[in-house]
């Protein structure tokens, strides 16, 4: 097989990978949705007012991994499309994809593609996810103000603690958000580092061509 069928093979298996990912995302967006549904239903069926509060908590139990499992897929993502952009398409005549889509993402082409920069799916992930969690922060809250018979104290502590993790999930899981976005933290450091491994290579073919 020639380098240039072997090259544009390759390509094709690590696209498909990547659509993979994609797909794989959309579906686990759609199951962490269904869970917390069910858990929000669950919650609201409770006659006891305590139980009804921990229930709508437990919906941190899905949202939490669910988000963590759909930033290891966008990490494995720019894993493969760096990949492309450093070892596949600059020996490709045409085929030009990812490199190109970098540029464009960035801005370095025409200012006006300000506006049509990304699709922005991490960002839309986030806030889904975000969304949920925020609902069922106000509804545990809502349920733990109308338990009579709890101590003052321990209600405003439980409100306080309640809303502190409620905002410390959001900063966190934004940061974590943002480093996954096109043109983020995660990208610049994977394509640099194929980087690393192209010109290693590179000075490793030159050093066993000189002659001994």
């Amino acid at each position: 097989m020639d380098e240039k069928n072997e090259l544009w093979n390759q390509y094709q298996t690590l696209r498909d990978e990547i659509k993979g990912s994609d797909t794989l995302n959309f579906q686990i967006i759609g199951v962490i949705i269904a869970a917390v549904v069910a858990i929000i239903i669950e919650g609201f069926k409770q006659t006891n007012l305590v139980t009804k509060t921990l229930t709508f908590i437990c919906v941190y139990l899905v949202t939490i991994p669910g988000f963590q499992i759909l930033l290891g897929n966008r990490r494995g993502i720019w894993r493969i499309s760096t990949y492309l952009r450093v070892f596949i398409e600059p020996k490709l005549d045409h085929v030009k994809w990812e490199t190109r889509l970098s540029k464009f993402s960035r801005g370095d082409i025409l200012d006006i593609s300000k506006g049509l920069k990304s699709s922005k799916m991490a960002f839309n992930e986030w806030l889904i996810i975000s969304l949920m969690n925020f609902f069922a922060t106000v509804a545990a809250i809502s349920s733990l103000i109308m338990i009579q018979n709890l101590n003052t104290f321990l209600r405003i502590a439980c409100i306080i603690g309640f809303a502190a993790f409620f905002i410390s999930s959001i900063i966190i899981t934004f940061k974590q958000n943002e480093s996954v976005k096109r043109n983020g933290t995660v990208e610049r450091l994977y394509f640099l580092n194929w980087c690393q491994v192209r010109d290693s290579e590179s000075e490793s073919q030159l050093t066993d061509s000189i002659p001994k």
